[in-house]
């Protein structure tokens, strides 16, 4: 995964995030800006990231257990 776990490097929020909130974390670690002109992000994007989310996750699960 590029840009790190969080890739604005802002404390997180002590609120529950909006659905575009989260979208938008989510397709930044692609690199995605969200300047005025980039328009919205592609689905292609979300997909690709939340795959990469999901094999770090099992990463993680699968490290777990060999401890």
């Amino acid at each position: 995964m590029a840009g790190g776990l969080h890739p604005s490097n802002k404390p997180l929020p002590w609120h529950i995030p909006t659905l575009k909130s989260v979208v938008r974390l989510i397709v930044q670690l692609s690199g995605f800006f969200g300047r005025k002109g980039d328009g919205e992000s592609a689905d292609k994007t979300l997909r690709h990231e939340l795959l990469d989310i999901a094999v770090f996750v099992a990463g993680v699960r699968f490290a777990r257990l060999l401890l």
